[in-house]
């Protein structure tokens, strides 16, 4: 096994600590579930502490995702 010479890639920094919430968000769309014939996907959004998870269907539109999201 060769090693290929690379530049030291430091120490990994932790991420800041939100203050508050819905201060950092992550959202997901899981598609191709078999929940229901009407309900095929799950919305997710993660803030800091809390997950919400919102049934919707693959089909749905940006501006749909945008409606749920708020």
């Amino acid at each position: 096994m060769k090693v290929l010479p690379r530049k030291p890639q430091g120490s990994l920094k932790p991420n800041e600590i939100p203050e508050g919430p819905w201060q950092t968000i992550t959202r997901n769309l899981i598609t191709n579930l078999s929940m229901s014939e009407e309900m095929d996907s799950i919305f997710v959004i993660v803030d800091t502490k809390q997950a919400h998870f919102i049934p919707t269907t693959k089909d749905i539109t940006a501006k749909g995702i945008a409606e749920l999201f708020l």
